[in-house]
């Protein structure tokens, strides 16, 4: 049988701001604030909470081949109708460098470097409470090899399109 246990609400703004900062740096920066109810089934508000996450990307090209990637990300605790999960956050490294004509890329990525992603969750349920406290093993280094054999570098047709049209309104 299905039973309605209440009505979770959210509400709240995100902003997005990516672009270049100087010619060797590229910034992708998005972030959060939202407002959560909960309304049981009663009608009783049982919890209002606020929550939030944070999330930068950056590119420094340190010359034409060669460029390092800084991410960072935080997400605060949240609640939900019925669960509680706690913060995350987490930093990434990557080091990228191009060969034969950038045919040939290397790279190697520092997932989670400092070892910080945690997975904190309580759960409240009619006669019973569950609680994970887990450390994943989420600190990884990865390596990569990619080789291109056209040798064409591929255009988005579309992207092209939108700058020819913006050009004609100017």
């Amino acid at each position: 049988t299905f039973l309605n246990r209440g009505v979770e609400t959210q509400v709240g703004r995100d902003y997005n701001r990516y672009g270049n900062l100087t010619e060797w740096w590229f910034i992708n920066a998005t972030g959060g604030v939202f407002r959560r109810k909960f309304v049981d089934a009663e009608f009783n508000e049982t919890f209002i909470r606020n929550s939030g996450y944070f999330r930068i990307t950056n590119n420094f090209k340190l010359n034409k081949t060669t460029s390092i990637d800084l991410s960072g990300s935080y997400n605060s605790r949240e609640v939900s109708g019925f669960c509680t999960q706690g913060p995350q956050y987490q930093v990434d490294i990557s080091l990228q460098k191009r060969f034969l004509n950038n045919r040939l890329i290397l790279r190697v990525d520092g997932l989670d470097v400092f070892d910080t992603q945690l997975f904190l969750n309580d759960c409240f349920f009619q006669g019973f409470n569950t609680t994970v406290n887990h450390k994943s093993k989420t600190q990884n280094l990865r390596f990569w090899v990619i080789y291109n054999f056209s040798g064409k570098n591929k255009s988005n047709s579309r992207v092209n399109e939108v700058k020819s049209e913006a050009g004609r309104r100017l």
